[in-house]
């Protein structure tokens, strides 16, 4: 359902595998997994949701994690386009807005930035909600 060009982002947790499982490990649901993705866990790692997006055939895909970050990824990645041009639904000159909310000097901020378009307006507006 994503449009070609389309960016996706995942906010999931990463790094928690065993603190999960404490957790939600006694439901049936939890080992109930069939694919090449997972072999051991339910969990994804950082590297597994990017080999998940790249080979749904996402390209620009990233996944980071903040140095001190304990528990969560951000993976982000954009579907391709089709080979055949397709008219855009607004013109080319307008640029895209987006609002972070987060310390922009985070190397999280500076990773999103880098992977959206240059005609890209972002503001970031904190380092975080009160």
């Amino acid at each position: 359902l994503l449009c070609p060009g389309g960016w996706l982002v995942n906010f999931e947790a990463t790094n928690a595998f065993y603190m999960c499982e404490v957790v939600f490990g006694s439901l049936e649901l939890c080992w109930v997994y069939d694919d090449d993705y997972r072999t051991d866990t339910c969990w994804l790692s950082k590297e597994g949701w990017s080999n998940l997006f790249m080979d749904g055939g996402m390209c620009d895909v990233v996944s980071v994690t903040s140095p001190q970050e304990f528990f969560h990824s951000i993976t982000i990645g954009r579907k391709s386009a089709p080979s055949h041009v397709v008219p855009p639904v607004v013109p080319a000159d307008d640029s895209q807005q987006w609002l972070l909310v987060g310390d922009p000097s985070s190397p999280l901020t500076s990773t999103i930035e880098r992977v959206l378009p240059d005609n890209t307006m972002v503001r970031s507006i904190g380092d975080g909600i009160d």
